[in-house]
């Protein structure tokens, strides 16, 4: 079986996702169905299709589990919002988490297209062991270089944009510490831009952070420290926001304050990722309440909030990359507690999560001091 005889069906209602099938093969390659009856009337109207992939939520188990049982040649790829785990996938079906890479799709569907099937075939028409289609294999290279290069050229932009931004954010304290003629409208126009500065701020320090994360370049400096001058530094750097949004944050310590031995910069990220999402996703005239309990052996960190809290299925995805939700007051780079969760990692600890619609969150993490990670890979996995 030659390309031209390979079939892609796309199950979904994603035009983002169509338009990038689209884009990787010739368009009478790729069949596309909107449910789960039109799904069954193309995997029996098309033999020669080989690979479906389905969105679970327009999908759904049952089209999934008729699929395997009536077509069990069909190599399947299932995305979905809820991760999956370390499970085995059964035979022909592959799990995809959204928000998910292009990079990580394309090999999905790349290893789906060569996987034998129960002839001792590939699914491409190629002897098991033989070379893949050399056209599909070309076009899948190409699309991963051009993933490779988007990534790069995103760290060049990040690199670039902190520069000039760390002159603009400094020269707003500056003005807010040292300058006493400035007029109350003057001061108040400097302290937005030092708020946007710091905003901006953490977004591109978070690209570099998932970069180095996924790279497994991301180590501990640890240095003694204390809970309070954390908690501290993190409610004054959120306080201009936290008047903007009219909520009000508080710290209530419990146990030993330290100092403990842990990397203090890492540590007040995440809490800075947790009380300025607390922020954001809360109510006008709402509090934060972040409490801490230091021991020896551990320290737990509470975040507590009184906003709209999560659904289910949001907060399935919450540590998840590029993972956005409605209702924010103030946009974001999707990457804060994806990150907020490997730092916690990288300290022997987890990070959980607690919430209802409508009765606000809470975010728990437990960080072990003098705790040295040994492979720091894989610190973004669900």
């Amino acid at each position: 079986m030659n390309l031209r005889d390979r079939k892609i069906l796309f199950l979904g209602d994603d035009p983002v996702l169509l338009r990038y099938f689209l884009a990787l093969f010739p368009e009478d390659h790729v069949l596309t169905a909107y449910d789960e009856a039109e799904g069954m009337r193309v995997l029996a109207g098309h033999p020669a299709l080989r690979v479906m992939v389905a969105d679970l939520e327009v999908a759904g188990e049952s089209l999934i589990e008729r699929c395997r049982a009536a077509y069990p040649l069909v190599e399947q790829i299932v995305l979905t919002r809820v991760p999956v785990g370390a499970r085995e996938p059964a035979d022909g079906l592959r799990y995809l988490t959204k928000p998910f890479r292009e990079a990580d799709l394309l090999e999905a569907v790349r290893q789906a297209l060569e996987a034998p099937g129960r002839d001792g075939r590939v699914r491409g028409g190629a002897p098991a062991g033989g070379a893949p289609d050399v056209t599909t294999a070309e076009k899948l290279a190409h699309m991963e270089a051009l993933n490779r290069l988007k990534d790069e050229l995103v760290l060049i932009a990040a690199h670039d944009i902190r520069a000039p931004l760390s002159v603009i954010l400094g020269y707003a304290e500056m003005l807010l510490d040292s300058e006493p003629t400035l007029t109350p409208s003057g001061k108040q126009a400097v302290q937005r831009i030092r708020v946007t500065a710091r905003r901006l701020m953490t977004m591109v320090n978070n690209v570099l952070n998932l970069s180095a994360i996924e790279e497994g370049k991301v180590g501990l400096i640890l240095a003694p420290a204390r809970v309070s001058d954390m908690v501290g530094a993190v409610l004054e750097g959120l306080s201009g926001l936290a008047a903007e949004n009219q909520v009000a944050c508080s710290f209530t310590p419990g146990g030993g304050d330290g100092p403990y031995d842990l990397d203090h910069t890492k540590v007040e990220q995440v809490l800075q990722n947790l009380v300025s999402n607390a922020v954001k996703f809360n109510r006008k005239g709402g509090s934060v309440r972040v409490t801490a309990e230091g021991r020896p052996e551990r320290i737990v960190f509470t975040v507590e909030d009184t906003g709209r809290g999560f659904t289910e299925e949001e907060a399935g995805r919450a540590f998840t990359k590029f993972a956005h939700f409605t209702g924010a007051t103030a946009g974001g780079s999707g990457l804060g507690l994806a990150i907020a969760r490997a730092f916690v990692r990288l300290h022997g600890g987890e990070i959980e999560l607690e919430s209802r619609p409508g009765q606000g969150s809470t975010f728990r993490f437990t960080i072990v001091p003098g705790f040295r990670p040994g492979r720091t890979g894989g610190m973004l996995s669900p």
